[in-house]
């Protein structure tokens, strides 16, 4: 059997940078300053950061509406609208906060008929300056000759409300669309 040897402090250096190149995230790399003895990760500079959208808590100003509502909206509005970063349609640095509200909601029933009304607003704003950049609204409606059972009445109010966050989110998108294409 062969004995068990120590290395030596310079294979102990080796192997400590080649375990830190492994290591280190894309774009970054070691380099070794004052005699090999201190090791320093440098960061090289890299494209520009995706500036941020905070979607805010949602209000309501509808009585009818629930804090389950407000949580759906504003989790379709963060999915809907991260379009706008990603694809650059917005670039600033600073970034970008969104607030909203469910306008009116209104559920209408008779002995045999359901009609469900929601309207939403979208407000967009600078993060840093707090300037209104855009306002947009979005409607939806469901109308249905037959009365439908409670559990289906519920799961209607929610997609009333996606269909008219959707349209509200669309227009805002076609906004920024437009504007940047001229």
């Amino acid at each position: 059997m062969n004995p068990v040897r120590a290395a030596s402090p310079p294979l102990l250096l080796a192997c400590a940078l080649a375990l830190l190149a492994f290591t280190l995230p894309p774009g970054t790399s070691a380099a070794r300053r004052g005699g090999g003895r201190r090791v320093a990760a440098r960061v090289r500079a890299s494209a520009p950061a995706v500036p941020s959208l905070e979607v805010q808590t949602m209000g309501a100003r509808a009585a009818a509406a629930t804090d389950v509502m407000r949580a759906r909206m504003r989790e379709h509005v963060a999915r809907q609208l991260r379009v706008l970063v990603e694809g650059r349609v917005l670039n600033s640095p600073h970034g970008y906060l969104v607030d909203g509200s469910i306008d009116a909601l209104e559920i209408v029933t008779s002995a045999d008929a359901l009609e469900i009304s929601c309207s939403v607003r979208l407000i967009l704003s600078a993060r840093q300056s707090g300037t209104m950049l855009a306002m947009t609204t979005g409607q939806a409606t469901f109308k249905s000759a037959r009365r439908p059972r409670p559990p289906a009445g519920a799961h209607l109010e929610l997609e009333v409300l996606d269909n008219a966050v959707r349209a509200a989110g669309d227009e805002l998108i076609s906004h920024f669309a437009l504007r940047n294409a001229t």
